[in-house]
């Protein structure tokens, strides 16, 4: 069962299972020396066209040792030929942009046969532009004014194959919810949280409470392989592709809750 994200503009529904798999970047190489394992630094575009705000991100992000900012693009038509040819790990992509927004470059690099993890970064009224970045790869989103340490947490997980949600991210998208879901997609989202076993609806909880999946397992005092086998099961009863659409899901969830 999938669950349609509709809204204003012409209905969507989430991609069937396996169709924008998320593997995780390998951050460690050997070194031809001494053998010996080393870091490698996680390669990562930002994309946004407002210089500024592709200025300060690229800043708070080469502050970390383990990230290279390998470049900027201030639309998505140049994002996807940056993709073509330097190959990054991850991508921050903006959503509304000239010459070619977010959406359809996200939907280009998932096309593509070394595709990069694709983190959405929005502002505060594009909640149903989120739901298709989602819905056409994205691995997961970031507000524009989050924390920095969110930046720096929304890469790394995003190369581990993961979804980041900040809090605040998931806030809002449990008002764009409230305001945009319809009765179909409540209902929907209903049956299908009401088939998880109690641990998969906790995982699925803290997934939408922004928890990375070592996080979780923390949380939870389970192992990570047994986090993501519940995830898989969730992903699976919601007819999902990624954890950053089982956060959706409980969001939408909340909505019913909440009517």
């Amino acid at each position: 069962m999938s669950i349609p994200l509709s809204s204003p503009a012409p209905s969507l529904t989430l991609a069937p299972a396996g169709a924008h798999a998320c593997t995780a970047v390998s951050t460690h190489d050997e070194d031809p020396a001494t053998g010996a394992t080393v870091e490698v630094p996680l390669r990562v575009l930002v994309v946004d066209d407002e210089r500024f705000v592709r200025s300060g991100i690229s800043a708070i992000l080469t502050a970390d040792p383990g990230i290279d900012v390998i470049g900027t693009a201030e639309n998505g038509a140049e994002a996807v030929e940056i993709v073509r040819t330097r190959f990054p790990d991850v991508v921050l992509m903006d959503i509304r942009m000239p010459v070619m927004d977010g959406i359809d470059a996200i939907a280009h690099m998932a096309a593509l046969p070394r595709r990069p993890q694709i983190v959405a970064l929005t502002s505060m009224d594009d909640g149903q532009y989120v739901r298709r970045a989602i819905a056409s790869g994205a691995t997961g989103f970031l507000l524009k004014d989050a924390e920095p340490e969110d930046f720096v947490r929304a890469v790394r997980a995003a190369a581990l194959g993961e979804s980041f949600l900040s809090p605040a991210a998931a806030s809002h998208l449990v008002r764009t919810w409230g305001r945009d879901a319809q009765p179909l997609q409540v209902e929907s989202a209903a049956r299908a949280f009401a088939a998880l076993a109690p641990r998969e609806r906790e995982v699925a909880e803290l997934v939408h409470a922004g928890l990375a999946t070592t996080e979780i397992a923390s949380r939870l005092y389970i192992s990570v392989s047994s986090v993501k086998e519940h995830l898989r099961r969730v992903s699976r009863k919601f007819g999902l592709t990624s954890t950053a659409q089982v956060g959706i899901a409980v969001m939408v969830e909340r909505v019913r809750l909440h009517r």
